[in-house]
């Protein structure tokens, strides 16, 4: 996960959308979110934020702060909350986007072992992750 994270703000970067968004108390970070930004819109890739601070919701200052910096500053046309529709980013709006994704797979035998992966463990291990969590 981490190696896939790395490689996506390396892509970015290199284009000029990478943004990175930390929200500190005290000089230390508290809450952060990864964002690129092509033409006009943030796409909302990544968060975090430290488990000693949840009772002050520094996830949510993070948002209210980068969607102000979005529209006001920057003078964005869209805030994409990436990903499901969770309810914390049901919050900050009630409309949502359908999505597609396309995944292709090149015909080679990593391709196959890759598409197997994919269409076989990957189910599995989101049930996994689920069963962990509850």
């Amino acid at each position: 996960m981490e190696r896939f994270y790395r490689s996506v703000a390396r892509w970015a970067d290199r284009r000029g959308w990478l943004r990175l968004a930390f929200l500190r108390v005290g000089g230390r970070a508290v809450a952060f979110d990864l964002h690129i930004e092509p033409g006009g819109a943030t796409y909302v890739l990544k968060g975090g934020f430290d488990p000693e601070w949840a009772r002050f919701s520094p996830g949510s200052a993070l948002t209210y702060a980068s969607l102000r910096r979005a529209f006001a500053d920057r003078g964005l046309q869209s805030y994409e909350f990436v990903g499901t529709d969770d309810p914390y980013k049901l919050t900050w709006t009630a409309a949502t986007r359908d999505r597609v994704r396309l995944q292709l797979f090149p015909r080679t035998p990593v391709g196959t072992l890759e598409r197997l992966a994919w269409t076989r463990a990957h189910p599995v291990a989101k049930v996994a992750v689920g069963l962990v969590r509850k």
